[in-house]
């Protein structure tokens, strides 16, 4: 005999909907969002090219001497050997407010960061010191990551990631309370 209910939905059943096209797996391009806009003036250009490379290239600098932009600050900061790249980040969302150089998937690994930072600022909390974080370190076998939350906002913090093979940990937490100094945000 034949099976006569395969053409007809079950009471109670709705049938499966298939899920939405426009889903924007980038959040920064995503047009129902504001945060782009709002991050527009402190990310750099698309293609940022390295330290070594933007030091090469840079355009003569005009007489009228202006404050140092975001990107200006970060490129100094990997501006030396066996670094990779920093980013500027916001530890209560995990965003990228400004970045340098690669090698790194930066977005994921500031999200990965902001909850790191948060998870000690937590501890600190909890065991009653009343001390604020330097910085906190990863040590990887290829990498060191260096987490740095800013002296004059806390909330943003600096991120930066090196080579260990080709940098020392000394230099690059000197680079990074160097750029803590200057950056204004």
């Amino acid at each position: 005999m034949a099976d006569t209910t395969r053409g007809i939905p079950r009471l109670g059943r709705r049938p499966k909907e298939a899920e939405p096209r426009d889903v924007y797996d980038n959040y920064d391009d995503d047009p129902k969002t504001s945060w782009a806009a709002k991050l527009d003036a402190f990310v750099p250009a698309a293609d940022v090219k390295p330290a070594a490379a933007a030091a090469t290239a840079a355009a003569p600098v005009a007489e009228e001497s202006s404050a140092p932009t975001l990107s200006d600050n970060l490129l100094e900061l990997i501006n030396f050997e066996g670094a990779m790249t920093a980013a500027l980040v916001d530890s209560d969302s995990g965003m990228i407010l400004g970045r340098a150089g690669n090698g790194v998937e930066m977005d994921l690994a500031a999200a990965g960061a902001s909850v790191m930072l948060k998870a000690r600022r937590t501890t600190i909390k909890t065991l009653g010191l009343a001390d604020e974080i330097d910085d906190l370190l990863v040590t990887l076998t290829s990498q060191l990551h260096i987490i740095r939350p800013l002296a004059s906002r806390p909330s943003i913090f600096l991120y930066m990631v090196v080579d260990r093979a080709k940098s020392s940990l000394a230099m690059a937490r000197f680079k990074a309370t160097e750029a803590d100094a200057k950056i204004v945000l």
